[in-house]
């Protein structure tokens, strides 16, 4: 049977008399009754008690209920799907708390919809990645159905995403952030080549996410990588760092690095992005067992990328997260943490947590608490009961890893920057490495003291590390406080009660006489990695005097570095990985000198088309090379070197930075054009979506610096990338979301080249809409383009306001506009008899006389720059995002017109214009001098011409300089928009054209809105 028909028979249908505990429960029932019967929902009604101010009455209904209500001088009314169905649910509260239901109407006047039920709006739910979905368009939701099994299971729509979350933010860089992070790459790569980075760019090629780990942490990986933490503690808790570690543990139970990365948010593409380049730089090894924060987003992604990894919730982020979800609690139950943590930490067995879970809720009046619902959902995660048989190698659930954190805390502070952080990075590490090598030293060189003549604690001496050995040592010492008693023996299985008196507990031991298998109901073996007191007693007395070595675990010995590492693999993918670095970097610089002329190209295309059928015949030829297709993504991995892939590029002058981003790589497997796969690699498995590109110490040295330009590179084929990533099985087999940022048909691979500070070459936004504004005050005229003079952005034609230019014009005196007086151009009788007339006083429509009059921009902020009838400078840019905003919290949105901006930009956050002060628009560079403080022109709606409150009001309460620079005078202001210039004063306009889509990026920027406040 499958998944539709299960749900088709499960679904009951509503009835009058039935009970719910809130009606909050009886919308949830009528929601799942109506996306099973293929309708969306509305909240039609609902009304309160006057003496309780309680809920008591409520209806829901078909969102097609009711018949559609337009005012009929609508500008741009919106379609409605009202038709008059009938169909709706009552709900009333009865006297005990229960609602009941008092009248169902199930009959609808129209068709149903059951298979096309996902795109209602009430049922479009991003509940399953918690809202914390920024990825965008049509890819993202292909990659979250591959999470989640089909598109019908996916609750949210394409637009509902785009609309209701941001898209997608990047790291915040300060002046020189991104070279000094470069030159530490390049630091550590000369040191060690096995250290690996990788930075991931989004579409508009601004930096996302960086990811690092050295060659210590690859080898500790490779002896310990069986338990490992992912701590994101210091970006959840909004440190102006955006760090997160992967940490393991050692045989001296010290925290080691397996990797750090820099994160832009939490969104389900960051962490995919970064576990599938961690994964890959662990040489493609999962751990056994992952601990992480509570999170929706990372849980879908481990499930996707380690599915054969044990994923648990550190215990310590949710201990953390009980005061604030329960704030309520700790004002008036003292006692609730103690409770909590004993019912949590004294559960033996998973069937006494759960009768302590009921009587914690019950005790503390919390089975309407959504939050402690979502904790016992995920019980299996985090609760030590379920547990039991899993090793956590010494780490700790219930605390943070306080040994490695402890190093990053002394350094890492909640102001700490990215160039302070860099400065001590290398000390924190020197310190971990200088910590292993004493204790190594001490293991070799020191024998620990025995306490007791138990041929145990003797053995256990000479194998296990200090730190291992003292824990065992008191599991020795321990055995003394037991008591066992044998309840069944047979040939081959003897059972024992064991009493431990140091904790009260009975526990059970079975013990195998042929083979010397041991186990304790107390798990301490799978959960700690060592035999416990009980398993030490019992073989005590049945006459075994040594640990049988099946007991004895390698990560815990003296001999643990000792080891082999399985690096086979990971050398392969490095290897690979450099040979494909090295050639895109040769590519780039034949492409530069391949492109000056006619002759050039020949001769390069020429040499390009005979490498491509040699490479091709030597890999047909390969018995040793698999022919496995390869999907794209948008990672770059930068810098991997392998002893055996040398690189002859010279390293005289690397420049600042260059950053190569991979943005489109062709997907020949996918092709129309593909040859056909040779019968011998049908049952190979589809590699998993992977694009690599180059950025080691030599990237590009010998080009010129000077040259900004994206470098195109057709036909370049993807080869070296095919063996790099090999399907797990039924892993996301598909597209995930790491592709997102790429088009996955395009047949070019582009790169682009950053010079310098990072920032300074990041695409932020796109011009939108242009706006002229022929007459002062007077309404505005969208253009696709317009061009540029110093003072204004000119009008494509004056003549449509009827106003005869070419018309001999004298001088009007008296004209002033603030502070300025001076004369202008008067356009003759008729325009002005036309304002005289509409106004109803006498008006004269006069023009700025540029030959004869200058005006200048305050001085204070655009010393030397001049403009004409302005208020107060030349150009005013406001984004999309920040009047969205705005529309978002207003009763009645407004348009953009109200705010008479000349340059509208989209793709950028709210308000983030605010920190702009130089931006660069198709190569004409603007400077971002002061935030605009409006008048009450906002207010007056320019269709009626009728002023109003809003949206001045709401914005003093959001956009006033009392709030936005609250500890500086204030002078009762309101800012929206930001004001610019141009930044060369003698820059000629001629041959400049602003045009719609031009993309923006951002040269410079404060670091907050009060500095933009002046």
């Amino acid at each position: 049977m499958d998944s539709s028909s299960i749900i088709t028979n499960s679904f009951q249908e509503p009835c009058l008399g039935m009970e719910f505990d809130s009606h909050e429960h009886a919308y949830s029932f009528y929601r799942d009754y109506a996306k099973t019967m293929g309708f969306g929902t509305s909240k039609l009604s609902s009304r309160r008690s006057r003496a309780s101010k309680e809920f008591i009455d409520a209806k829901f209904s078909c969102m097609r209920y009711g018949n559609k209500q337009q005012s009929d001088d609508a500008i741009n009314p919106r379609p409605s799907p009202k038709i008059g169905c009938k169909a709706s649910m009552h709900v009333k509260r009865k006297h005990n708390g229960k609602w009941y239901v008092y009248s169902f109407v199930k009959d609808h006047n129209h068709d149903l919809l059951p298979s096309q039920v996902h795109l209602f709006r009430s049922h479009r739910n991003i509940d399953p990645l918690k809202n914390d979905v920024r990825i965008r368009r049509r890819k993202n939701l292909a990659a979250i159905s591959k999470l989640f099994s089909a598109y019908q299971n996916v609750d949210c729509l394409e637009s509902f995403v785009r609309n209701q979350h941001d898209k997608g933010r990047t790291l915040v860089l300060e002046s020189g952030d991104a070279h000094i992070l470069l030159e530490l790459f390049m630091h550590m790569q000369q040191e060690n080549p096995k250290f690996f980075y990788a930075v991931d760019m989004n579409e508009e090629h601004q930096l996302r996410n960086v990811f690092w780990v050295d060659g210590k942490g690859m080898e500790d990986y490779a002896h310990f990588g069986d338990v490992v933490s992912f701590d994101t503690t210091y970006f959840t808790n909004k440190y102006k760092l955006p760090l997160v570690l992967f940490i393991g543990v050692n045989h001296h139970i010290q925290h080691t690095l397996l990797g750090c990365a820099l994160i832009a948010d939490d969104t389900v593409y960051t962490y995919l992005w970064l576990m599938q380049t961690w994964y890959i730089a662990m040489g493609e090894r999962a751990p056994k067992v992952i601990l992480t924060d509570q999170n929706t987003s990372i849980k879908a992604v481990i499930g996707a990328v380690l599915p054969g990894t044990r994923h648990y919730f550190s215990l310590w982020y949710i201990l953390e997260k009980i005061p604030k979800e329960l704030e309520f609690l700790s004002m008036w139950h003292e006692n609730f943490m103690e409770k909590f943590k004993k019912y949590v930490f004294k559960s033996w067995t998973k069937e006494e947590f759960e009768k302590r879970w009921q009587k914690l809720l019950d005790r503390f009046n919390l089975r309407e608490v959504e939050w402690m619902q979502h904790l016992y959902d995920d019980r299996a995660y985090w609760v030590p009961a379920f547990a039991r048989d899993v090793s956590f190698a010494g780490l700790c659930t219930s605390s943070r890893m306080e040994s490695l954190n402890s190093s990053f805390d002394k350094y890492v502070q909640i102001e700490t920057s990215l160039k302070e952080f860099i400065v001590r990075y290398r000390d924190i590490l020197e310190e971990r490495y200088e910590e292993e090598a004493k204790a190594n030293f001490d293991a070799w060189h020191e024998s620990p003291e025995l306490k007791s003549p138990s041929p145990f604690e003797k053995q256990m001496s000479l194998v296990y590390t200090y730190e291992i050995f003292k824990k065992f040592q008191m599991e020795v010492l321990g055995a003394a406080a037991c008591h066992l008693k044998k309840e069944t023996e047979d040939e081959t299985l003897a059972t024992y009660n064991v009493k431990d008196f140091e904790d009260g507990q009975n526990y059970v031991v079975e013990c195998s006489h042929s083979n010397s298998d041991i186990y304790c109901s107390c798990r301490s073996f799978e959960y700690k990695g060592f035999l416990c007191r009980h398993a030490i007693i019992v073989l005590q007395m049945s006459g075994v005097f040594s640990i049988p070595s099946k007991y004895i675990l390698q990560r815990w010995t003296n001999t643990a570095m000792s080891r082999n590492p399985i690096n086979e693999k990971l050398d392969e993918v490095q290897c690979k990985v450099r040979r494909f670095n090295d050639l895109c970097r040769r590519a780039i610089i034949l492409g530069e000198e391949g492109s000056l002329s006619q002759e050039s190209y020949d001769i390069a295309l020429s040499a390009i088309n005979e490498a491509l059928k040699q490479c091709a015949t030597v890999s047909r030829s390969s018995s040793a090379e698999s022919d496995v297709r390869s999907d794209t993504s948008a990672m770059l991995v930068f810098g991997i070197e392998d002893n055996q892939c040398n690189n002859n590029l010279a390293v005289d002058n690397a420049p600042d930075l260059k950053v190569i981003n991979a943005k489109k790589i062709p997907n020949l497997a996918g092709s129309s054009n593909e040859p056909a796969v040779n019968e011998s690699n049908k049952n190979r498995k589809v590699s998993q979506p992977f694009a690599t590109n180059a950025g080691s110490r030599d990237d590009f040295n010998q080009m010129e610096l000077s040259d900004m330009r994206p470098i195109q590179l057709n036909g370049i084929s993807p080869t070296q990338l095919h063996n790099m990533r090999r399907a797990r099985g039924k892993k996301l087999k598909a597209k995930g979301v790491v592709e997102s940022a790429l088009n996955h048909h395009s047949s070019s691979f582009t790169s682009f080249l950053c010079y310098n500070s990072l920032v300074a070459t990041l695409y932020m936004a796109a011009v939108s809409a242009i706006f002229i504004y022929p007459i002062k005050s007077c309404r505005g005229i969208s253009v696709p383009q317009a061009p540029l003079t110093p003072t204004v952005i000119k009008a494509p034609g004056m003549d449509v306001l009827r106003v005869p230019l070419t018309q001999p014009q004298y001088n009007a005196d008296g004209v002033s506009v603030w502070e300025w007086s001076g004369s202008a151009l008067d356009e003759g009788d008729a325009p002005s008899k036309w304002f005289s007339d509409y106004l109803g006083k006498p008006s004269r429509l006069v023009r700025f006389n540029p030959a004869s009059q200058t005006r200048e921009v305050d001085p204070n902020y655009g010393p030397g720059h001049q403009i004409m009838f302005s208020d107060e400078f030349p150009y005013m840019l406001i984004s999309q995002g920040s009047l969205d905003a705005l529309n978002k919290v207003l009763k009645e949105p407004v348009s953009i017109n109200r705010f008479r901006p000349n340059i509208l930009v989209d793709g950028c956050e709210p308000f983030s214009e605010d920190l702009w002060t130089e931006i660069e628009i198709d190569k004409f560079i603007f400077q971002g001098v002061r935030l605009c403080a409006r008048c009450k022109l906002p207010s007056i709606n320019q269709e009626t011409g009728i002023a109003g409150p809003e949206p001045n009001e709401t914005l003093k309460k959001m956009r006033s300089d009392t709030v936005l620079r609250p500890n500086h005078k204030q002078k009762g202001k309101i800012f929206f928009g930001q004001n610019l210039v141009w930044k060369n004063i003698a820059a000629e306009g001629k041959g400049k054209i602003i045009k719609v889509g031009d993309k923006v990026k951002i040269l410079g920027k404060v670091a907050s809105v009060a500095e933009a406040v002046v």
